[in-house]
């Protein structure tokens, strides 16, 4: 009796560097990846290519589904922030391709960055509201100078390893800050946790 083929997970990105970066070391993570069973490919694109809001992104992540031979079951997942989206419409076109997901941050990918890191019920109220407007402190996003100061170059693999290692953490408060029954985050937190949950063993 062979191998059973791996499941297939395609990813494309708002974000062309700290997305990509997260889930190529999450790839190469022997601890936690479940590299016997699942295959992650990601779409990348150019770091300078802006072509980021949400119709590139689902257009790439289509023309790839529809482009190979990929079997029932494998899955292709949108990874975007709010930002000044209409997420509403951006999880209708999801829904209307088979095997298409939608991976929401809210305000942005770095939240789920902090996941990791943090313990969102010990946060002050205060500390919530900022982190969900996400405003320039100074040359940077609230967000990511909150996450420069915890951990540094978020954006290098080894601190993304680092990060890492408390994935299953981010998971549980990924989780426990989502809302039953809500499609996407409308409040401070990420459905990343959704795919991710599914690539850990």
């Amino acid at each position: 009796m062979g191998l059973e083929r791996k499941k297939i997970f395609v990813l494309a990105y708002e974000g062309n560097v700290t997305e990509p970066s997260y889930f190529e070391t999450l790839k190469a993570n022997s601890v936690v990846f479940s590299d016997q069973c699942v295959y992650l490919h990601s779409l990348k694109r150019p770091k300078y290519d802006t072509k980021s809001s949400p119709n590139h992104v689902f257009g790439a992540l289509k023309k790839c589904k529809n482009d190979f031979e990929f079997q029932p079951g494998d899955e292709f997942w949108m990874i975007i922030d709010t930002d000044k989206w209409n997420i509403a419409e951006v999880n209708q076109w999801i829904k209307s391709e088979k095997g298409m997901y939608l991976a929401v941050s809210n305000p942005c990918f770095e939240i789920w960055l902090l996941m990791h890191k943090i313990d969102f019920n010990a946060i002050s109220k205060d500390d919530s509201d900022k982190l969900l407007t996400n405003d320039y402190v100074g040359d940077e996003r609230y967000i990511k100078k909150k996450l420069t100061d915890l951990v540094g170059n978020y954006e290098d693999p080894l601190v993304i390893k680092n990060i890492q290692n408390h994935i299953y953490y981010a998971i549980e408060q990924a989780k426990k800050m989502s809302k039953t029954g809500a499609e996407y985050p409308t409040q401070l937190g990420s459905d990343v946790y959704k795919l991710v949950r599914k690539l850990v063993v």
